[in-house]
């Protein structure tokens, strides 16, 4: 049996999660659920003396709860908050490159003084999340901003070595910080280029990012066993 549960069973009114269903046989430890006992019935010696337990007593004591068996049935309620943020969050997007700002406040949009310099990782690792909301909800939005994003980086990278630089204007869309490397402000940017094409490889251009990437920094920012920051130029 499906029934439908409302948020109120979910939440209660200070915030805090309800459990859910809850299945009649499941136990925790040896013993049943909401098991109850009155220790006043139990009759314990000390153990310096002959041990004697009154077990009929307490036993008869441990009573499991019944719960009705039931399933729980998601009614989209966490789409629906998903789809709320994603609208609060697009705004950072707005940009004359397409890089969006690093911050963004849900209520009011892109602080007054924000900065506009944003880190490669920063905003570069969003494809993955907005993407699939689009193809949840129908709305392309999301993922074309997110995508849009990627590709503004990643035509602006080292054309000669492909390699990418650490922190970027999103209005003027030039970079700030010419480091390069894989670790911070950098290294989901890489990741998020592989697994977009595992998780949508009809987005091919995303594999074909990752190739060239790969080769990039294998190429220009290897030395011995270890990868270190290089100059993107």
């Amino acid at each position: 049996m499906k029934k439908k549960v409302p948020l109120s069973d979910v939440w209660d009114s200070s915030g805090e999660i309800r459990w859910g269903a809850v299945e009649s046989n499941r136990q925790a430890s040896n013993l049943p659920v909401d098991a109850k006992v009155d220790e006043q019935l139990c009759s314990w010696e000390s153990s310096s003396s002959s041990e004697t337990v009154e077990n009929d007593d307490c036993t008869s004591k441990f009573e499991p709860k019944e719960i009705e068996s039931s399933t729980w049935e998601y009614d989209g309620f966490l789409l629906k908050l998903a789809t709320d943020i994603g609208n609060r969050l697009v705004y950072a997007f707005n940009t004359a490159s397409g890089i969006p700002y690093g911050t963004v406040n849900l209520l009011h949009g892109i602080p007054p003084q924000e900065t506009t310099v944003a880190s490669l990782a920063g905003a570069g690792t969003l494809t993955l999340e907005f993407e699939l909301l689009s193809r949840l909800t129908g709305n392309l939005k999301f993922g074309k901003a997110a995508k849009l994003a990627t590709r503004a980086l990643w035509v602006r990278r080292s054309q000669e070595l492909n390699l990418f630089g650490k922190h970027i204007d999103v209005k003027s869309g030039k970079w700030v910080e010419y480091l390069s490397g894989i670790g911070s402000n950098s290294d989901s940017f890489y990741e998020y280029l592989v697994k977009h094409h595992i998780l949508f490889p009809d987005d091919a251009d995303f594999w074909t990012m990752f190739v060239n990437v790969y080769s990039g920094i294998h190429d220009n920012s290897r030395l011995g066993e270890w990868y270190v920051d290089v100059d993107m130029g």
